[in-house]
């Protein structure tokens, strides 16, 4: 440290742009008096902001006419204004992390007022524009950030995830190598490149990164995992295969190194150790659509329709818009006619097709078809007439459903519940009023509940 940097009283703060009221009120303790009198000291000596204080001479700042001590009091309110500053960037790290981006970024600015070329304060400004997608203002803390230290590892790779989101890839491409080149023993480093590359289907260099990321920690199952994705887009399946069971090893329920697996399984046809995986995956993360998808894929190899329908159907409930789960699930729907078309009596194969035209291709003029044969394989089945009627009422066919709530009525009163039997034959006239037969079971089942005059009505 130099003579002349002894000299001066706080270089800390030699870039805070704040006003020196700041200091002011910290050592006024809100005594108006006391207030007046520091900023008339502070006038004197043309001392407008804080920096104009924090860059002074030991000797100009013990001239300040303040009651006792002058520079212990001087140092004590600059270690309260460190304090506060310190404070306000935990609070803003907490709103970022929260992901309030506005808050913290509100936060940020405000610090950088007092804190111009602190590393921390514009990187985290930095980080909270790109987390609200405004990539522009990000890169403008970051080239503040860079002019302070142009070598900044954290620095350049934010450089290069900002540019690679906007597409700039030759960009991204050569901060992220520069961040290897100034750190080449982080793993981090070449995992981030990997990345890069990866996503640009590179994939023979991906592998060089990811392989070396891997040497550097071979303990951690994520950059082992992304060695033996990239050794799968190779079609390496054997060694893609023995990379995850060594990441499996290590990190037992870790979802991805699981995913991983079943594709690993899938690819070399063992299609049942991949059921395997993706389920017990799905067991801890039910929303992972990918696996939900894959493991529909694996139960049609199998030629395991009903299961492979369900997968689809919970992928579609995930992910409605998605065409290509779409296109699979009428893929399995097609496999089903086929196969009515071999069993054409089986119900559970009609009242599947049913519920998958109802539920999730919304085609109901075909669920009442299948519907239909249900209730011809099985007329006992109370449920199916249920369906059958909130078909109906999708495609706004009031007769049929009024047929359809005549049928569960009377098998209501099959069973003497007199109350659900009512209900239904109710429903069958609402939907139907110049449905006699309704009328008249209906006022039946009225006096069997016990209410005459009602009934006699009817």
């Amino acid at each position: 440290m130099s003579s002349s940097s002894l000299d001066v009283f706080c270089p800390k703060h030699e870039d805070s742009e704040a006003t020196i009221s700041i200091i002011t009120k910290i050592l006024s303790q809100n005594d108006n008096l006391k207030f007046t009198h520091i900023s008339n000291e502070f006038d004197k000596l043309g001392i407008k902001k804080v920096k104009d204080l924090a860059g002074a001479t030991l000797s100009k700042a013990s001239s300040i006419n303040i009651s006792g001590d002058t520079l212990t009091q001087l140092y004590e309110a600059m270690e309260i204004y460190s304090k506060r500053l310190d404070n306000l960037l935990t609070m803003a790290k907490k709103e970022h992390q929260g992901g309030d981006f506005t808050t913290a970024q509100r936060i940020c600015t405000s610090l950088i007022t007092h804190k111009s070329r602190d590393m921390n304060v514009l990187l985290l400004t930095a980080s909270t524009f790109f987390s609200s997608q405004h990539f522009d203002e990000c890169i403008g803390y970051l080239e503040q950030a860079k002019s302070i230290n142009p070598k900044c590892s954290e620095v350049l790779r934010n450089f290069g995830l900002v540019y690679m989101r906007k597409s700039q890839n030759n960009l991204a491409k050569q901060y992220l190598f520069q961040v290897c080149a100034i750190k080449p023993y982080c793993c981090d480093a070449w995992t981030d490149y990997g990345d890069f590359l990866f996503e640009n289907k590179d994939f023979v260099t991906s592998k060089d990164c990811y392989f070396r990321a891997m040497c550097l920690k071979p303990e951690l199952h994520g950059a082992r995992n992304k060695y033996g994705k990239v050794l799968l887009k190779l079609n390496k399946i054997k060694e893609a295969k023995k990379e995850f069971k060594i990441a499996h090893k290590s990190a037992k329920e870790c979802p991805e190194t699981l995913n991983n697996l079943g594709d690993a399984y899938y690819k070399s046809g063992k299609f049942g150790k991949s059921i395997l995986k993706y389920k017990q995956l799905l067991e801890t993360n039910p929303n992972r659509t990918n696996a939900c998808f894959q493991l529909g894929m694996a139960y049609l190899k199998l030629e395991d329709y009903h299961n492979a329908a369900d997968a689809f159907k919970k992928v579609i409930i995930l992910d409605p818009k998605n065409v290509l789960f779409l296109k699979k699930l009428a893929v399995t729907v097609d496999i089903y006619q086929k196969c009515l078309n071999l069993k054409p009596e089986d119900f559970d194969l009609n009242l599947e097709l049913a519920l998958m035209y109802f539920n999730n291709i919304q085609n109901y003029h075909e669920a009442v078809i299948y519907l239909k044969k249900c209730s011809q394989l099985n007329p006992g089945r109370i449920d199916i007439y249920k369906k059958l009627f909130e078909t109906y009422g999708e495609t706004k066919d009031h007769l049929n459903a009024s047929d359809a709530c005549m049928s569960m009525g009377n098998l209501y009163l099959e069973k003497d519940d007199y109350k659900n039997a009512r209900n239904s034959f109710c429903c069958a006239v609402l939907m139907n009023p110049r449905n006699a037969f309704g009328h008249w079971e209906m006022g039946l089942t009225l006096y069997q509940l016990g209410h005459e005059e009602l009934a006699f009505k009817k």
